[in-house]
């Protein structure tokens, strides 16, 4: 799956994630590597911080754990950002059903490569 290259495209492609696989692209993505990336490729840092507030968002839409360490700090943009601090806004059989990975055909997500071992 190509990665998104506009911040609605971010917004959605975060908005099909849940628990497992929304956790672990939100540490993929809260990375100085991932910064870089994306800044490299155009975006400025107020536009990567916007990808993340993404992720903190549906994160808490989902009831899903928010990570801890990275770049950005997730927690307080979960309590500092107007819509996160909305909580859940899901029921959990909304969430679980979006507990499935992105990519339906199966090939590896590009967002895949920030991923620390």
């Amino acid at each position: 799956m190509k990665s998104p290259s506009t911040l609605p495209e971010w917004e959605a492609y975060i908005g099909q994630m849940s628990g497992t696989t929304l956790y672990k692209q939100a540490i993929s993505c809260n990375t100085q590597r991932f910064c870089d990336v994306l800044m490299d490729e155009g975006y400025s840092l107020e536009e990567v911080e916007k990808i993340l507030v993404f992720f903190v968002r549906q994160l808490r839409a989902t009831d899903t754990m928010i990570p801890t360490g990275g770049s950005f700090d997730l927690d307080y943009i979960a309590c500092t950002d107007l819509v996160a601090m909305e909580g859940m806004t899901m029921t959990g059989e909304e969430a679980d059903r979006l507990n499935i990975e992105p990519d339906q055909d199966g090939s590896p997500d590009e967002i895949d490569q920030f991923t620390q071992d």
